[in-house]
């Protein structure tokens, strides 16, 4: 606290010369610094408040929630305003573009051409007793994910915000991996985690139909979570076997479409 306060002073200071003196850039240099630092700290100290908070009410549930609720500002939805849906012909285009968006894979699947082989083809050694387990997650893994989280992460509206994750990362992680643990023993993916959230994003400088929209999904951050979990064991056993193709070059770490061009000219 002591130090925002020199750092407020600072700034302060610096704002007052802009003012009374000519605006040389070193001033303003020196003024968007101490801003930029004072913002930097009060945010970590507002981070320190919570967790102190958190650890208060660690053992109570219903203080725990409270704390929550007053994080991510839920309102009730009684008192939500939702001005879209006032107007008939916006709720038609929502409509419009919700029957659009779910129906255009199943029309676009038809056209595909099944492929000349399967993925076996590329797989010359399967090895049956290799089967590939899933092993238990534990808190320090989840704290791990979570702080690689981006603090602005997208997410849909009635979301957990990645903020609070970040924040309440050393308690909610021994819940989150005794969650993610019974997923994978029970094979079972919670619906609530399978809606997205869709935007409309406009293919075109001025849309006039559903078709020149595309959408874009955001999908719960506790789903994104579970499947980090998933990813890094399915992706290390599949590498461990030489499962994957050595010509697969995309959504692979260390390799990209420099080396499949590469791999062309040599």
């Amino acid at each position: 606290m002591e130090q925002l306060h020199i750092v407020k002073c600072r700034r302060n200071t610096a704002k007052k010369k802009l003012i009374l003196l000519d605006n040389t850039n070193f001033i303003i240099r020196q003024y968007k610094a101490y801003t930029n630092k004072l913002t930097y700290l009060k945010e970590i100290s507002k981070q320190n408040d919570y967790k102190q908070a958190f650890k208060k009410c660690h053992h109570d549930t219903k203080k725990t929630w409270k704390l929550v609720n007053e994080i991510i500002a839920i309102k009730n939805k009684s008192q939500q305003n939702n001005k879209l849906f006032e107007d008939s012909a916006c709720q038609k285009q929502c409509e419009d573009l919700n029957s659009f968006f779910s129906e255009v894979g199943k029309s676009l699947s038809t056209n595909i051409k099944p492929p000349p082989t399967t993925y076996r083809h590329f797989i010359t050694h399967i090895n049956p007793k290799n089967s590939l387990f899933l092993s238990p997650t534990d808190a320090y893994e989840i704290q791990l994910l979570i702080k690689n989280l981006k603090m602005k992460s997208n997410s849909s509206p009635n979301d957990i915000p990645s903020k609070f994750l970040k924040i309440a990362s050393c308690i909610v992680s021994e819940w989150l991996s005794e969650l993610f643990n019974k997923c994978m023993t029970t094979g079972e993916f919670p619906d609530s985690w399978k809606i997205a959230h869709i935007t409309p994003i406009p293919k075109v400088h001025s849309p006039i139909s559903s078709s020149e929209y595309k959408p874009t999904s955001v999908l719960p951050l506790l789903s994104k979570l579970f499947e980090k979990v998933l990813y890094h064991r399915v992706y290390s056993y599949l590498t461990e076997h030489n499962l994957i193709d050595k010509r697969q070059y995309g959504f692979r770490e260390n390799h990209s479409t420099y080396l499949a061009i590469t791999t062309i000219y040599d």
